[in-house]
């Protein structure tokens, strides 16, 4: 199955265990890294729609349904364009490596 069409699955298959709060028991927030490219409002649909579900989405390209960061590689917010764009220009985030990032990920995975 490609991204999108596991999101959908993902998205039906949490809305089955919601508790009475309308949050999916005992579930953890589910971050998509892609690149929308022709499929952005696809995905657009399926991020507002799966929000409830817990499920978000780092867009690795301009976005146009809401905030687009730039960062350089040296972790450095060079730009924000979008509406509610914070003024987050010239701060710093963290960089790790793919194999340190994934472990960092894996591990907050663990602990929730």
């Amino acid at each position: 199955l490609d991204v999108i069409t596991e999101l959908e699955v993902e998205i039906v298959r949490r809305m089955g265990q919601r508790s009475d709060s309308g949050a999916p028991a005992d579930m953890p927030w589910l971050f998509t890294f892609v690149s929308p490219g022709a499929a952005a409002e696809r995905l657009h649909r399926i991020i507002q729609g799966g929000a409830e579900d817990l499920i978000l989405g780092v867009l690795l390209e301009e976005w146009p349904y809401g905030i687009t960061c730039t960062v350089d590689v040296d972790g450095l917010i060079a730009d924000l364009d979008g509406r509610s764009a914070p003024a987050w220009v010239g701060r710093r985030l963290s960089v790790y490596p793919r194999a340190l990032a994934a472990d960092r990920l894996k591990a907050l995975g663990a602990s929730v």
